[in-house]
């Protein structure tokens, strides 16, 4: 509040924002998969596709 950002972000968009940092700053698919706790490396690719289609459009532009 004292920052004075009103949008309610929940724990989930601040979970997937953190895994999307660590894949962007080169963190490895596993190890992000075990630091935000994912039991199946295949819900983390999830991210990793993400990153994919952002770096997808980057080159496009």
């Amino acid at each position: 509040m004292r920052a004075g950002i009103t949008k309610h972000i929940t724990f989930h968009c601040a979970r997937y924002t953190n895994a999307i940092l660590f894949l962007n700053n080169g963190v490895d698919i596993f190890t992000v998969s075990k630091m935000i706790r994912h039991k199946d490396l295949k819900t983390t690719s999830i991210y990793a596709k993400v990153m994919n289609e952002t770096k997808i459009e980057v080159v496009k532009k």
